[in-house]
C-alpha cells in the first residue's frame, strides 16, 4: 500500500465532511486496519493526520489526539487501542466533550485497501446527523 495514496484518501475523506455553522468538536480515534498490513506508526500518524486536516478544514476542531488517548488509557480498557466498536468511542468522546466521533477503518483487498470513515453524532449517536 503506498501511504502517498493513504494521506490523499484522508484527505479527500476529511474535505468530504459536512460544513456546519457552529464548529463541532471532533474526537478522532485510533485506525481500525483490518486485513491489511500497516505499522502501528503509520496508523498513527495517519490518525494525526486526519485530525489536523479536519481542523485545517475549518468545519471542526479537534480534541488533541494525546488527549484522547489519555482517556482512553484511564477508562481502564484491556488496551486503549482496543476501542474501536461505534459504542466505545461514543462513551469516550463524551467524556472528551466532543460533539462527534471519527471512526476509520482501513481494509485490506487483495493488493488495494479501502479506507472507511464514519463520523458519529454523539448526542444522538447517529452516523453522519447534525443538529437542526
Amino acid at each position: 500500500m503506498s501511504f502517498l495514496r493513504v494521506m490523499l484518501a484522508c484527505l479527500i475523506v476529511v474535505w468530504a465532511m459536512p460544513a456546519a455553522a457552529a464548529r463541532p468538536i471532533l474526537a478522532v480515534f485510533d485506525i481500525e486496519i483490518r486485513l491489511a498490513k500497516v505499522s502501528p506508526t503509520v496508523r498513527s500518524t495517519l490518525a494525526d493526520y486526519l485530525a489536523v486536516q479536519a481542523t485545517a478544514s475549518g468545519r471542526y476542531q479537534a480534541v488533541p489526539r494525546a488527549q484522547v488517548r489519555r482517556r482512553l488509557r484511564k477508562s481502564r480498557h484491556e488496551s486503549y487501542k482496543r476501542c474501536y466498536s461505534t459504542k466505545c468511542q461514543i462513551e469516550i468522546g463524551r467524556q472528551l466533550a466532543a460533539t462527534h466521533a471519527l471512526n476509520t477503518q482501513i481494509v485490506g483487498m487483495r493488493n488495494k485497501c479501502l479506507l472507511l470513515a464514519s463520523i458519529y453524532n454523539l448526542r444522538t449517536a447517529l452516523p453522519g446527523s447534525r443538529e437542526p
